[in-house]
């Protein structure tokens, strides 16, 4: 068993980071409340798990596995991509809400690519690729616009984690292949085929939003997501709590602004799809 004092801008994502621990082992071994709020030069106590370790084989761990359905910091890629510090706020903000969002393009670099070469700081702290890596451009502690929404001075984005998922943008048939299925591309850049209405595994067609198909998320990513979702509450004491039936598909940001829990862009602002119906809000486990 090792101790370590906490050091001035630590967060808990850095010292499990730092021990290769998981979080859910190192809160409840120190009996964590605040998990926003860490106390300067306290001691933390650091369950280090060796096959060697006489203190691993003298403590039972019995009640510190964490369940199935968890995941750990050394499962989310910090090095991959990476913003500056001058393309988000490195400011520590509580936070009560998780916003998903999906990715307008093909894959994470493109995300990351159109992140940073905008200098009114636009992200999201964590990018899931399509094979289900996480990635997390900067420290969920902190914040960045992502939400989009006006006159509020960033209240909504200060206080939620942003977590965009690669998918391409809802669907329509080809003006020219009766057969194909098409998105548009960012910045106008005309439409691409994604699928064969063939390929039924590849959409989902309900209506929604003035659109009727949409592309589906593959398995391995609504499980990393789910994974993330469950992780990013656990650290931040986020309920895990999703909008009501009644207002699925509304927009309402009078109500959602006072909102906590786990929610989508669309609630947010208007004219937004995401994360559309193809998202299996079950599997998320909420």
């Amino acid at each position: 068993m090792l101790t370590s004092k906490i050091k001035t801008r630590d967060t808990l994502w850095k010292i499990t980071t730092r021990f290769d621990v998981s979080m859910e082992l190192l809160v409840q071994l120190n009996n964590l409340r605040n998990l926003n709020k860490l106390n300067v030069e306290a001691e933390l106590r650091i369950l280090v798990l060796k096959t060697d370790s006489k203190d691993t084989a003298a403590t039972s761990l019995a009640e510190f596995q964490p369940p199935p359905f968890s995941m750990s910091a050394s499962m989310i890629n910090g090095r991959r991509f990476v913003l500056f510090t001058s393309e988000y706020y490195p400011v520590p903000v509580p936070k009560d809400l998780i916003i998903l969002h999906f990715l307008a393009g093909a894959d994470a670099a493109s995300a990351f690519r159109t992140w940073h070469s905008n200098p009114a700081h636009v992200a999201t702290a964590y990018l899931v690729d399509t094979d289900g890596t996480i990635n997390e451009p900067f420290d969920a502690s902190y914040w960045a616009y992502h939400l989009g929404v006006k006159r509020t001075k960033g209240l909504q984005d200060k206080r939620s984690v942003g977590v965009e998922i690669v998918n391409v943008r809802p669907l329509k048939p080809s003006p020219t292949a009766t057969t194909s299925l098409n998105w548009r591309l960012p910045a106008n850049r005309g439409e691409k085929a994604r699928c064969q209405t063939t390929e039924a595994e590849r959409y989902l067609k309900v209506p929604y939003w003035g659109i009727e198909y949409s592309a589906v998320f593959p398995n391995s990513q609504v499980d990393a997501v789910a994974r993330l979702v469950g992780y990013v509450s656990e650290f931040f004491g986020i309920q895990r709590v999703i909008p009501s039936q009644s207002r699925w598909q509304e927009y309402d940001l009078a109500y959602f602004s006072k909102y906590r829990g786990v929610s989508a862009h669309q609630k947010f602002r208007r004219g937004k799809w995401d994360v559309s119906p193809a998202l299996n809000w079950d599997h998320l486990r909420l």
